[in-house]
């Protein structure tokens, strides 16, 4: 677990969950489901 997190802290992780899109952007903690599926393009 203590690899993890230093893993996590080296990528700037900094939220569970954190979410990495294709594109290189990171969402750190929790979206609601709408905002979500918006974000990936889902009607």
């Amino acid at each position: 677990v203590d690899e993890n997190i230093k893993l996590g802290k080296s990528l700037g992780i900094t939220g569970t969950p954190t979410l990495i899109f294709p594109d290189g952007r990171m969402l750190p903690g929790f979206v609601d489901g709408p905002t979500l599926l918006k974000m990936l393009g889902i009607k």
